[in-house]
């Protein structure tokens, strides 16, 4: 009994599929380290957003791999990765920069709500590349 849910149970071997999602978790978790390494300690005031930037990347792909694991396609995981960035970082944008300390301005502390864009879509030719392998 086949056990896998939406596209993976179509697919005659997942099992480079997997390869590639453990790969995707890797690089997931490897971000998250970096957030715990540079996150503040309680009390004090982070200078710059570098934690935030890893923090972003490592749950965009903790998202991707999510949604993956309830069946949808690698296409519509991403674009759910995307559009939760997207929310991350306009709510960083609305009122946690201000949490953070700054040299020149708050402009600096600020990110682009699509920055995260490319890597996500990376992540996506890795999974086609491992389905059409």
């Amino acid at each position: 009994m086949n056990k896998l849910c939406g596209w993976l149970s179509t697919l005659p071997d997942p099992e480079l599929v997997f390869v590639a999602m453990r790969a995707i978790r890797v690089t997931s978790d490897l971000w998250l380290n970096e957030f715990a390494k540079l996150q503040p300690r309680y009390g004090f005031k982070p200078v710059g957003a570098a934690h935030f930037d890893a923090w972003v990347k490592g749950e965009a792909l903790a998202h991707l791999l999510g949604r993956l694991s309830k069946g949808d396609t690698p296409e519509q995981a991403a674009e759910s990765a995307k559009a939760e960035t997207v929310l991350m970082v306009e709510k960083w944008n609305s009122n946690g920069h201000k949490a953070c300390q700054s040299f020149t301005g708050a402009h600096e502390l600020k990110r682009c709500p699509r920055t995260n864009d490319a890597m996500i879509e990376d992540a996506c030719r890795l999974l086609n590349r491992a389905i059409l392998t």
